[in-house]
């Protein structure tokens, strides 16, 4: 039922988010299967492109709802002046720890992992967060 729609929908979303020069190509990823293999769930749900898009801004909602959570992006993150920018990078992110060789994909996650190691604050009821931490992260 769709079919019809996915091709139109694919080419809106890749023309409203382009990739940056030189990223993660989704349709032929090149090297080593990476983190996960390719006959796995991961790639079947992540080559829906629009549907690995709608269910992460889905994620991203859902984060919203975590008072810490929601202190760490609004404290640190550069949403508000780029959001395409920053929907783009977490877009290549998911992409790259999914299709790309073994040793890019740990380099982007040893790159969030620094991020995330310089985030921290207070949130308005006046608890700390960390973005590192493993209760928060969960």
């Amino acid at each position: 039922m769709t079919a019809p729609l996915h091709r139109p929908i694919r080419r809106w979303i890749q023309r409203a988010f382009p990739k940056a020069p030189g990223g993660i190509d989704y349709d032929q990823p090149r090297g080593d299967p990476g983190l996960f293999p390719p006959d796995g769930i991961t790639w079947r749900v992540h080559a829906d492109f629009p549907g690995m898009l709608s269910g992460g801004l889905c994620a991203l909602m859902l984060q919203t709802l975590h008072p810490k959570a929601l202190a760490g992006v609004w404290d640190h993150s550069n949403f508000r002046t780029d959001l395409v920018g920053r929907l783009r990078r977490t877009t290549d992110f998911v992409a790259g720890t999914t299709y790309a060789p073994r040793a890019d994909a740990e380099r982007l996650v040893a790159r969030v992992r620094r991020i995330h190691a310089q985030v921290r604050g207070t949130a308005e009821d006046g608890t700390p967060y960390s973005a590192d931490d493993p209760a928060l992260l969960t």
